[in-house]
């Protein structure tokens, strides 16, 4: 089913049920099921895009002002990707409402734009990422170094010391976990969804301002 601009309920469930769910498994699921050690960075770089997606209709149009102090609409923007990650994907596990702001900044602009996660810092501290498929807690990994391997132990999104280097902290992505929480948190968003209209307001304004043409010079 296709979004159109004046969708009902059941409309809005047969797509997020239908459409995106299944265009979430065929995406994903197959670089997840690949037995090699791979899809660290493509299952997350998938994944970030939808979340950009269901944030947009999450929060809807909003109005800011433009650098002339103009009034312009706002679809898509990175506040509402994390906001979406924080009060949905947070109800599915608390962790996210804590790092999940942290998790986006590193695996979205990272990997889209410059093909890996990128690096943070806080004060004199060093936050770096590290993904793995496994469980979501007590994942026992490998930390591949140049002086050698070393064994760790790590939780999906649980800030953890690095065990070699002082100023350095690490945040873990089970990338299994977070494919399957992004695909739970379509129907926690549904049941939103369903029982508040100001989502439904939402998602018509937002679905309104998406399939407007944009002014483009194609010649």
């Amino acid at each position: 089913m296709a979004l159109n601009k004046n969708m009902s309920v059941k409309q809005i469930k047969d797509f997020l049920q239908h459409e995106l769910l299944m265009q979430l498994e065929n995406d994903v699921k197959p670089i997840i099921s690949v037995k090699l050690e791979s899809g660290f960075f493509g299952i997350p770089k998938q994944l970030m895009t939808f979340v950009d997606f269901l944030g947009a209709l999450h929060r809807g149009i909003t109005v800011e002002k433009d650098k002339n102090g103009n009034n312009i609409k706002i679809l898509n923007k990175t506040s509402k990707a994390k906001l979406y990650i924080q009060k949905v994907l947070g109800e599915i596990d608390e962790l996210y409402e804590q790092n999940g702001h942290t998790m986006y900044e590193m695996y979205r602009h990272g990997l889209i734009h410059l093909y890996q996660p990128k690096d943070l810092r806080k004060g004199k501290r060093r936050l770096s990422w590290i993904s793995y498929k496994g469980p979501r807690n007590s994942a026992a990994i490998t930390i591949k170094t140049d002086g050698g391997d070393f064994p760790h132990t790590v939780s999906h999104l649980k800030i953890a010391p690095h065990p070699l280097a002082k100023d350095l902290d690490l945040l873990p992505i089970s990338v299994n976990c977070l494919y399957e929480d992004v695909y739970s948190s379509v129907e926690v968003f549904l049941k939103k969804i369903e029982k508040y209209k100001k989502y439904q307001t939402r998602w018509r304004g937002a679905v309104n301002f998406l399939l407007r043409p944009k002014k483009y010079n194609y010649h």
